[in-house]
């Protein structure tokens, strides 16, 4: 038997817009993030309401939230030593096309792993994975390797393409190659083909491809499969005619970073959900590979998670014939995946540390508005969902499961007005009395084994060998805050003062 969370007013068939929600990333992320982001830079530094109160609850392990300041904060359980862990370069911020996402912390709680789109110029994709120690070194990409940062040393090479446009109007585009320092920025004026020159691209290897991209905003074409970039010489790529019968909308990246039970690799979602695998020992040109092999129905995902026992992956995905659910497969599988239980839409699946059960948010829009979003606990052997919250018109997404598997920490949306807080909650596994947690400007949370005790490791941030593509006035390095363990008068971030207090049951 397949149990079911999906609203009553919610229909197998869904509509054309639910068809279309898992090819767009941004509708994944969607219009939750989009509109809580204006809450969050509203109430960036106010001070929490929340008071110290006793609770019979478990307050173990380390909590990682992401910031409108493009900032990522780690806090005790407790409420205690509050700190920055990492946050966006200076010289990295003018070209971000979104906010840090999917934090996700490893079994061990050594590295926790995000993403972030502050290199859509340096990248084929405009959101990548990243992951840092839990100290804050560490600090690495491991989706599209190499980075700029990482070819300064090797020969370059001249690529040349010509270059269309469907379009008669006037588009100013930005043409980058794989592993090159910067793109070049053209103005098409006309349909006609030009040549695009783009110098000093870094050689990746006798015979590697390096793929040509095109991007104007969050759109993007790629001319594949590539061109063999030589060392000292000028070679053609080809012709490449953009248009919006070969665009990719809507930026197109990694997304959804989720752990191997082994902390050595993790799985991930890229483009329109095709589920791939990544190793975190992996070299310079550095590729993922398919999460599952071919022939796994459904092929692509909404959102995934890898079990912390073994290779059992749970992922959401949409069909025209059951609409949206829950799947069950085993990492390297082929065939059809089990159902385990269908949904609304989700906006997070996230495992019990015993494997034995997950948490998903499920997430009713009724006529392309939001309606709600509730927390269920489902029991992976039977299926039975366990309804952790039971709101009617507020938002609750973005699960994450203690160390203990005892509690639930989410981000919350009691509506999306502009001053509206967003605010990080705390449920028991089993549901009942919520308790908010620190400022009011955390979002995305992440709960981990360990704790916070020491100041971090400062995260170079230096800018690139070679210029950047788009000029930031000001030091492009930044400088590393240091924060003072205490869990009150705690500087917050954006830079204001804020109070981390043990979180406050609501009646």
């Amino acid at each position: 038997m397949v149990h079911t969370v999906r609203s009553e007013a919610t229909q197998p068939a869904a509509s054309s817009a639910c068809a279309r929600a898992p090819r767009i990333r941004s509708w994944i992320g969607g219009l939750a993030l989009l509109l809580s982001v204006a809450a969050l830079l509203f109430f960036s530094g106010q001070k929490s309401a929340a008071q110290v109160v006793d609770r019979a609850l478990s307050n173990i392990g380390v909590i990682a939230y992401a910031t409108a300041a493009h900032e990522i904060w780690v806090v005790n359980a407790d409420g205690s030593n509050a700190r920055k862990l990492w946050e966006v370069p200076e010289h990295r911020r003018a070209d971000m096309t979104g906010m840090i996402l999917d934090l996700r912390w490893s079994k061990d709680g050594s590295k926790l792993a995000f993403t972030s789109p502050h290199e859509p110029l340096c990248s084929l994709h405009e959101r990548n994975i990243y992951v840092i120690n839990a100290d804050g070194s560490g600090f690495r990409r491991v989706t599209n390797r190499p980075t700029c940062d990482e070819v300064a040393h090797l020969p370059t090479g001249t690529v040349q393409i010509s270059l269309g446009k469907q379009s008669s109007d006037i588009q100013i585009v930005q043409v980058l190659v794989e592993g090159a320092l910067a793109p070049v920025t053209v103005t098409l004026l006309t349909q006609s083909p030009r040549t695009v020159t783009i110098p000093n691209v870094p050689d990746l290897g006798p015979g590697v491809e390096q793929v040509v991209v095109v991007v104007e905003g969050n759109n993007r074409w790629f001319h594949l499969p590539g061109v063999d970039v030589l060392p000292g010489e000028t070679v053609h790529a080809g012709t490449l005619t953009i248009g919006p019968n070969n665009v990719v909308r809507n930026g197109f990246g990694a997304w959804n970073p989720s752990w191997s039970p082994d902390s050595a690799s993790l799985g991930f979602l890229v483009g329109p959900g095709l589920p791939q695998r990544v190793s975190l020992d992996g070299g310079l040109l550095q590729r993922s590979d398919r999460l599952f092999s071919e022939g796994i129905e459904p092929a692509f995902a909404i959102e995934l998670a890898w079990s912390p026992v073994d290779d059992t992956i749970i992922y959401t995905a949409f069909t025209p014939e059951i609409g949206f659910a829950v799947y069950r497969a085993t990492a390297g599988s082929a065939g059809p995946a089990q159902r385990v239980v269908q949904t609304d839409e989700t906006r997070g699946l996230a495992w019990t540390p015993d494997g034995t059960g997950f948490v998903v948010a499920n997430y009713f829009v009724e006529f392309m508005t939001p309606r709600y979003s509730n927390l269920f606990h489902i029991d992976l052997a039977t299926g039975e969902p366990t309804r952790l919250t039971d709101y009617d018109n507020h938002f609750a997404y973005a699960p994450s499961v203690s160390p203990d598997g005892q509690q639930v920490i989410f981000h919350y949306m009691a509506d999306f007005e502009p001053d509206t807080p967003s605010i990080l909650r705390i449920v028991p596994i089993t549901g009942g009395a919520e308790s908010d947690f620190g400022p009011a400007n955390a979002f995305q949370p992440a709960w981990g084994p360990g704790s916070v005790s020491t100041a971090p490791t400062a995260t170079p941030t230096t800018a690139p060998p070679t210029a950047t593509p788009t000029s930031t006035p000001g030091d492009p390095t930044a400088t590393p805050t240091d924060v003072p363990p205490v869990p009150t008068a705690t500087p917050g971030p954006g830079g204001a003062a804020h109070t981390l207090h043990l979180p406050v049951v609501v009646r």
